[in-house]
């Protein structure tokens, strides 16, 4: 699961690096987009399952170690990824 997880980091700096402009706060997209970009990298071992699972966890309250949110669906399938940009707040 560890290299599972360092691709998903990967994925989300390269969002928040390159899709999310000055002018927005996050990246919003289906799980495949998701799952697509990583294939993109060379991931190909990461399924639609396995952003369910830990974005389950995180929603039961768990730590997980990957800065994502998302949301699902009725039938408890995912429905969107998001990936939120960083706030700085300078006084």
């Amino acid at each position: 699961m560890d290299d599972k997880i360092r691709a998903i980091k990967e994925a989300v700096t390269f969002i928040k690096n390159n899709w999310i402009g000055k002018n927005s706060m996050f990246w919003q997209g289906c799980g495949n987009d998701f799952v697509t970009l990583l294939g993109s990298f060379g991931n190909d071992t990461i399924s639609i399952k396995d952003l369910e699972r830990l974005l389950d966890a995180k929603f039961n309250g768990e730590p997980i170690p990957v800065d994502i949110d998302g949301w699902f669906n009725k039938d408890n399938t995912l429905a969107q990824i998001v990936i939120k940009k960083e706030v700085k707040n300078e006084i």
